[in-house]
C-alpha cells in the first residue's frame, strides 16, 4: 500500500500524459504507443529517443517501435527505479544528467539511472 502512496504523483502524471497525448494500449503486453506525427513523437523521434518510463504504472514507446527485450529491460529498470524515488524521481534523474554533463560524460549517457538501466 505504501508503495502505490510512495509513486502516486508520477503515476497521476504519466496516465495524464497518455491521455493527452492520445496512447493506444498494445491488447498483449499492455505497453503504451504514441500516435505517429504528436508533438512527443516528433520530439522523441529528433532526440532519438525510442521509449520512456514517467512512473511506476506506464512505458511509453515512440510510434513504430517494436520493443525487445533489452528496451523492456531498460524500461523496467527505470521502472523500478521510480519505486525507488517515488517523488523524487524526477529531481533526482536531473541531478545524475547535470552531474554527468558537468563531468563531460553527457546528459545521458553518464546519467547513473541510464548506466544502471543498461546493466553497466
Amino acid at each position: 500500500m505504501l508503495l502505490y502512496l510512495w509513486t502516486l504523483p508520477m503515476n497521476v502524471v504519466s496516465w495524464i500524459l497518455v491521455r493527452l497525448t492520445r496512447c493506444r494500449q498494445d491488447q498483449i503486453f499492455g505497453d503504451w504507443f504514441l500516435p505517429e506525427g504528436s508533438w512527443l513523437d516528433r520530439l522523441m523521434l529528433k532526440h532519438g529517443i525510442l521509449a520512456f518510463t514517467p512512473g511506476s504504472a506506464y512505458i511509453v514507446f515512440r510510434h513504430g517501435v517494436r520493443p525487445n527485450v533489452n528496451l523492456w529491460q531498460h524500461e523496467f529498470t527505470h521502472q523500478e527505479q521510480h519505486c525507488r524515488y517515488g517523488p523524487f524521481f524526477l529531481p533526482v534523474y536531473f541531478w545524475y544528467s547535470l552531474k554527468s554533463k558537468l563531468a563531460g560524460t553527457g546528459w545521458y549517457r553518464g546519467n547513473k539511472l541510464e548506466r544502471e538501466a543498461r546493466g553497466e
